[in-house]
C-alpha cells in the first residue's frame, strides 16, 4: 500500500465475490458463523464492519477516500482472529505508461482465487477513469476486493492494491506516468470456520449481517456515471431521472441565457 510523502494520493476500490454462496439469504444472528454455509454473508459481514469502524466508505466517499483510511481497514480486518493468512506478496511493475502494458503486467504476477488473472486486472484497469478533476495527479491505490467461496463452505478474501503514478491534464484528462514502478500487493486468508463456530454468540452480538451482494455494492467506489445516477436518486428518487434531466437543462439554459425565465 501506498504512504503518502508528497502529492496526491487517491483511493479507488473494486469489490467482487467469485465461487459458491452457500448462504441462507434469510440467516443473521449467531447462525451467520454458527453454520459454515454462512461464511460467505459471515465474511461480508465482517468487511461491512471493519469498513464502518475505519471510515473506509467507498460507495460513500468516491474518489474522495483516502490512503489513511485504506491502511486502517487492511491493517484491522488482516487481524481479525478468524482469518488465516494464506500468502502475502509484493510484486514491481514496470511500466511504459500503455493501460493494455498495466494490465499484462497485473496478469503475470497476480494470482487469481478462481479463473484466470486477466479477469482482475480488468478490474484493477477499469477503475482509471477516462477523466476526473483536475489536480488528481499522484499516486493512486487501485483496491480489489474479493470474497470466494468454494463448494465445500472454504472461504476466502483478497485484499489486492496496485500503486500506480496517475497524470491529470487541466482538462481532467487522465494517462498514466510514462516509466515508472509500480506495485501490486496481493494479501490473502482464509476462515477459520471453527473459530467462527465457537465464537457465533460473540460475533453475533457485535457484527450486523451483511450479505454479499451488500459487500459488493458498499466496498465499490461508483463510476462517473453512478455517481450522477447516485445525485439523481437523491434529489426525485430513482423513478424521477427524467426530472433532474430536466434541471440540468435548466441550469445550463439559464447560465448562458441569464435574462430569460423558464
Amino acid at each position: 500500500m501506498a504512504i503518502l510523502v508528497h502529492g496526491q494520493l487517491i483511493v479507488s476500490s473494486k469489490a467482487i465475490f467469485t465461487g459458491v454462496d452457500n448462504s441462507d439469504p434469510n440467516a443473521s444472528g449467531p447462525a451467520t458463523f454458527s453454520d459454515p454455509r454462512n461464511h460467505a454473508t459471515a465474511a461480508a459481514s465482517i468487511i461491512e464492519l471493519v469498513s464502518k469502524q475505519t471510515d473506509f466508505k467507498p460507495k460513500e466517499q468516491g474518489l474522495d477516500a483516502t490512503a489513511w483510511e485504506y491502511q486502517a481497514f487492511f491493517q484491522k480486518l488482516t487481524k481479525f482472529p478468524g482469518f488465516e493468512q494464506l500468502y502475502n506478496n509484493l510484486h514491481y511493475l514496470e511500466l511504459t505508461g500503455k493501460l493494455d502494458q498495466l494490465k499484462e503486467q497485473i496478469s503475470a504476477y497476480y494470482v487469481p482465487l478462481s479463473g484466470k488473472a486477466d479477469a482482475a486486472a480488468s478490474a484493477f484497469v477499469e477503475q482509471i477513469p477516462e477523466s476526473t478533476k483536475p489536480g488528481s495527479s499522484g499516486t493512486w491505490t487501485l483496491v480489489l476486493i474479493t470474497i470466494h467461496g468454494e463448494e465445500d463452505n472454504t472461504i476466502s478474501v483478497d485484499l489486492s492494491s496496485v500503486d500506480v503514478k496517475i497524470v491529470v491534464k487541466d482538462d481532467g484528462s487522465v494517462s498514466l506516468k510514462r516509466k515508472q514502478t509500480a506495485k501490486l500487493y496481493q494479501t490473502v486468508v482464509q476462515i477459520d470456520s471453527k473459530y467462527l463456530i465457537a465464537n457465533a454468540d460473540k460475533l453475533a452480538r457485535f457484527t450486523p449481517t451483511e450479505d454479499v451482494e451488500t459487500f459488493k455494492e458498499d466496498l465499490t467506489t461508483p463510476s462517473s456515471n453512478d455517481r450522477n445516477k447516485l445525485l439523481k436518486d437523491w434529489l426525485f428518487g430513482s423513478n424521477h431521472a427524467c426530472e433532474f434531466e430536466s434541471l440540468q437543462s435548466k441550469y445550463v439554459h439559464r447560465r448562458l441565457y441569464p435574462s430569460l425565465q423558464l
